[in-house]
């Protein structure tokens, strides 16, 4: 590599890291933008009352049929998951070509 070259080379990878640098910094910029203007929303509604949130738990009626459908749904998918954790296609692929070997 002739010495133009390698002047050109070397300013392709400082200019291709300061891009990057760069970009990172953008990214970060953005990051701490968000972060400040949200830590800023905090301060100025910091006397604002806080609404209160029951803690009460609330029940849902269901009659025995939906309680039957809800078994049922989870029975199926139980053992929807019970055969694909078999992999009866890959033991049956791996088996056909134990045949051929």
């Amino acid at each position: 590599m002739g010495l133009g070259q390698g002047f050109i080379a070397g300013a392709l990878v400082t200019f291709g890291l300061t891009y990057a640098t760069a970009g990172m910094f953008r990214i970060n910029a953005a990051k701490v933008h968000l972060e400040s203007q949200a830590a800023l929303g905090y301060w100025n509604n910091r006397n604002v009352p806080v609404p209160h949130v029951s803690n009460r738990i609330e029940y849902e009626y269901h009659d025995i049929i939906e309680g039957a459908k809800d078994l049922w749904n989870e029975q199926v998918s139980k053992g929807v998951g019970a055969v694909y954790n078999m992999r009866i296609g890959e033991r049956t692929s791996a088996a056909i070509a134990s045949l051929f070997n």
